[in-house]
């Protein structure tokens, strides 16, 4: 969810730009540089996780100072663990019905005992504080 928010503030800027440009006819260039600033926006973000993703972290875990770490080695999950334990739960979560009822799922396994995620289980991570 901290990431959408960050998200969401980085593009508020082209948001309202856009926004000012689409009020009046006369306004077209704005729509158009609020939308590349939106772009912008989440393109940056976007390489920013790629690189975190490097290192174990997201956005909201830097923020948060928790690592994603990889179980059998211990050290902080490399992109691939990182990227896919990010990936799934949005992939998952868009398929209707079937994908709330697992996202539910899924978050329901923090109260097991080890409180790892059915992702964590599945990409065999730990979310732990630096």
């Amino acid at each position: 969810m901290v990431e959408v928010l960050v998200a969401f503030v980085a593009c508020v800027p082209g948001i309202i730009m856009a926004q000012a440009g689409g009020s009046d006819a006369s306004g077209g260039p704005l729509v158009f540089i609020g939308v590349g600033l939106i772009f912008a926006a989440l393109l940056g973000l976007g390489i920013f996780n790629l690189v975190l993703f490097c290192h174990g972290k997201s956005i909201g875990k830097k923020l948060f100072g928790i690592t994603v770490h990889d179980c059998a080695t211990g050290l902080p999950a490399g992109f691939l663990k990182t990227f896919l334990r990010e990936l799934l739960p949005n992939l998952v979560s868009c398929v209707p019905v079937v994908g709330v009822l697992i996202t539910l799922i899924d978050l329901l396994f923090i109260f097991s005992s080890d409180r790892r995620r059915l992702v964590d289980k599945i990409c065999d991570t730990v979310v732990a504080a630096d």
